[in-house]
Order: structure tokens, then sequence, then C-alpha cells
């Protein structure tokens, strides 16, 4: 069984004020069980983010919910 299967990866889609103060915002939710796991894709979900992206024009948030 690979690591991945164990996760679930769902969106994107429109957050519940999805635009605020004229930006629009969207939620990807990746749920799982292995919070070893989630903290990895984190880390690389950041370290690409801070490489390839114009930062004016996106943010990213993260929050580890138990």
């Amino acid at each position: 069984l690979d690591a991945y299967d164990e996760i679930t990866v769902l969106g994107p889609v429109e957050a519940p004020i999805y635009r605020l103060r004229g930006e629009f915002r969207q939620i990807i939710y990746i749920k799982g069980s292995d919070i070893q796991m989630l903290c990895g894709i984190r880390s690389q979900l950041e370290d690409y983010y801070q490489k390839n992206t114009q930062k004016k024009l996106c943010s990213i948030f993260f929050s580890l919910d138990g």
C-alpha cells in the first residue's frame, strides 16, 4: 500500500466567504491520519510556494485541526 493512498484531497472549492476585500479565496483540504505525512506535504507545498509563486498574487495558509 502506497503511503499516499492514506490521504484524501478535496478541492479546490470556493471558501465560505468566497470574495473578501476584492480577493477571491479557494480552499484545498488534505485529510489523513498520519500527522507526519501531513506535515511533510505541508513542507513540500511551502517549499514549492517559496520557489514558484509571485507572492503578491497568491497567499497560502495552513491549519492542522485534530
